[in-house]
Order: structure tokens, then C-alpha cells, then sequence
């Protein structure tokens, strides 16, 4: 169950020690709110913060930005600086995973399963995707050999990542650093290291993580699902009360199609725009030719993966070789090509989801992630 947890001298930290204070300030005057700081008197009774179920009334995007407004302070900026050392000067090749194995969480995922014999609602992603290994999870979301990890969690590393190059505040973080986290806080300082976790997690373009974890599940709305995935997959429990989760868009398209293939993806393309403007939307482009259609894509937001795939002689093969008599497809070489094209997405789009549109489909009122469910 959810318990209100107010400051404490104990707890709790000055929000000038860990955050930039002007930079917040600044950030949430620039949204057209007025904030102010005020100094807490641990004698007298404290405000009582907002349920979650308020978040559901609030504009999704604005809370995105509060949010992200939340800089580090100079000083836990130093801290994060050296960590980030570690990875050399390449880091390219950094995936942040956060990784939730701890006994806290085996027990947290045993209570919010039970949850579901009361009210019927799906929760049986809280550990890891069904019939996968963890390593299998990873490596199906971009791990390789040649990949350097920084890992958050409570715990150390499982074996099955010894083989690669392990990077975490336990064995990379300066004594000096250390040092300076236990001035800040008396007690335990396991959000102080969150803290640092979440700001060096946010400056690797590459992330893995479990949704159904707060850390995670805001890792994934900062990047608006770019290049991030899950390795417990499915849903995004947050997205009960936070409807920020967009589903990307995928279309393909070939030049060698028909004309009226044009006027049907501009067609599409203008009704996914009209009711979700900030949806991403990509195409796997093949040809060169036409320029124009091009333009039209890039000014109307659309995201071109030029799309030349070797295989494409043996699609050609395999269509001369085909009955025209059991499908349409077989008497146009274009029309056939742009049947395959699918098979490519997961080389070209790096989201733990999308949702590939055929050209004539047309989007009548928006949707995001959410709207497919909690066990896809």
C-alpha cells in the first residue's frame, strides 16, 4: 500500500544540496508557475503532499517538464562527472541498465501480484519477460559483447554479466565522493545514490530497464521511448495515471509502388497528425528519386529511414515464381517488395514498441500506449 513520507532531519536533505535551485526556479517560471522555497520546521505539522490520483487531473506534458527540471546541483554534478570517467571516451557504447533484484523488490512483486486475485487487473510483468533468461532479455534489446554497462540497482551484478565491462557508484565512485554524499544526509543514503544512478542513466542514450519501477518507468517518458526498452516488457504500469507513453508510428514505402500509394500515406500521415501532433512517426523510405515526397515527409515531421535492403533481388525471385491467381501482390514488383519491408523495423526502429500502419489506414481519434492494455 502507498504511505505519505514526510521530511524528517533525518530523511531529508536541503533541495539546494542536490538540485539546482535557480535552474528549477527558472524552469517552472518559464511554464507560467509561480514557486517559491520555503524552509521546513520539523516542529510543526507538515503539509500533506497530493495523492497520485491527482496526477491523472494534470496536463501530462507540463509534468514532463517539472519533472525534468530537477538538475543536479554543482556539487552532485562533480559526482556524476566522475563516475562518467569510467566509460572512457567513447560513449557510445554505454547502455544504462537498471535492474531490479533486490529482496525488497521479490517481495514488493509478490504483494502487487496478489493484488490481482482481488480486483482482476494484470500484473504479472514485475520480474522479467515470460520464457526469457535476463541475459537472453538484454541481449534481445541491444546488449553485445563490445557494450558497456552501467548498472543500477541494490545489489550487485548477476554472473551472467561478468563477461562484460561493469560500471556502478559501488565500484567507480571516488572515496572522496562517498565522503562527500555521508555529509550530506545522516542514515541511509540509498536516494542520495539513486539520485546519482538516475543523472548518469539520463546522459546514455541507451536504456533497459523495468517498467513496472518509478526510476524506469520516468527513464522511458524523458526519452519518449527512444531507445529504451524493458526487459520484464509489456506494459508501463505508470501509465494508469500518467498518459504520457506514446507508441511510435511505422510505416513502409517504396518508390517502385504505385502512384496512388503516394495520396494514401499522406492521407494516413495528416490523420495521425491532426490528433496526435506529437506522436513520432517513422518510415522505412526505399528509393532515391523522389525528391518532392521526400520534402513532404520531412516537413510534416516524419522520421526517413532510407531502406536498401540486400535481400531484395531474392524477394523479386520469389514473386516471378509466384501464382498471380492467389494474390494480387505477385503482379506488381513494387507492391510485393513493400510487403517485406516489415521484416526490417526491428533493424531500424529502436523502441521497446511501435506500431506499424498500412498507407491506407486512417487514425480517428488519438491513442497512446495505454490504450492497449496492461498485458500485451
Amino acid at each position: 500500500s502507498l504511505e505519505n513520507v514526510l521530511p524528517t532531519e533525518r530523511n531529508s536533505v536541503p533541495f539546494s544540496q542536490v538540485f539546482d535551485s535557480k535552474h528549477f526556479l527558472a524552469q517552472m517560471h518559464s511554464l507560467g508557475i509561480e514557486a517559491t522555497f520555503v524552509t521546513f520546521d520539523f516542529t510543526k505539522e507538515q503539509i500533506q503532499c497530493a495523492g497520485m490520483g491527482d496526477v491523472k487531473k494534470a496536463d501530462e506534458q507540463i509534468m514532463l517538464q517539472v519533472i525534468k527540471a530537477f538538475k543536479p546541483s554543482p556539487s552532485m554534478q562533480t559526482i556524476i562527472e566522475q563516475i562518467k570517467e569510467s566509460f572512457g571516451e567513447d560513449q557510445s557504447d554505454v547502455i544504462c541498465l537498471h535492474h531490479r533484484d533486490g529482496k525488497d523488490w521479490h517481495d514488493h512483486c509478490k504483494r502487487w501480484k496478489a493484488a490481482s486475485d482481488v480486483d482482476g487487473i494484470y500484473r504479472g510483468n514485475c520480474l522479467s519477460a515470460p520464457g526469457q533468461s535476463f541475459v537472453r532479455s538484454l541481449e534481445n534489446r541491444g546488449l553485445t559483447d563490445s557494450k558497456i554497462i552501467y548498472y543500477c540497482g541494490d545489489h550487485d551484478p548477476p554472473p551472467g554479466l561478468s563477461s562484460h565491462k561493469v560500471v556502478s557508484w559501488r565500484t567507480d565512485m571516488s572515496d572522496e565522493n562517498k565522503k562527500a554524499l555521508n555529509k550530506m544526509k545522516r542514515g541511509d543514503l540509498r536516494d542520495l545514490y539513486a539520485l546519482v544512478d538516475f543523472q548518469v542513466c539520463n546522459s546514455i542514450d541507451h536504456f533497459i530497464g523495468n517498467s513496472v519501477s518509478t526510476f524506469s518507468a520516468l527513464q522511458i517518458a524523458f526519452r519518449d521511448g527512444d531507445n529504451s526498452f524493458w526487459y520484464n516488457s509489456q506494459s508501463v504500469p505508470l501509465q494508469n495515471i500518467w498518459n504520457i507513453y506514446q507508441i511510435p508510428i511505422v510505416y513502409t514505402f517504396t518508390e517502385m509502388s504505385e502512384e496512388a500509394g503516394i495520396l494514401l500515406l499522406e492521407a494516413s500521415i495528416k490523420s495521425v497528425r491532426k490528433h496526435m501532433p506529437n506522436n513520432k512517426i517513422h518510415v522505412l523510405y526505399h528509393g532515391t528519386s523522389n525528391e518532392l515526397f521526400r520534402l513532404w515527409l520531412t516537413e510534416h515531421g516524419v522520421i526517413i529511414h532510407q531502406h536498401e535492403p540486400d535481400w531484395k533481388d531474392d524477394i523479386e525471385t520469389m514473386r516471378k515464381n509466384g501464382d498471380q491467381y492467389t494474390s494480387h501482390l505477385f503482379s506488381h514488383p513494387g507492391n510485393y517488395f513493400g510487403t517485406w519491408q516489415r521484416i526490417d523495423i526491428p533493424n531500424e526502429i529502436d523502441y521497446e514498441y511501435c506500431l506499424l500502419l498500412d498507407a491506407d489506414t486512417i487514425i480517428t481519434k488519438p491513442f497512446t500506449l495505454n490504450d492497449f492494455g496492461l498485458d500485451i
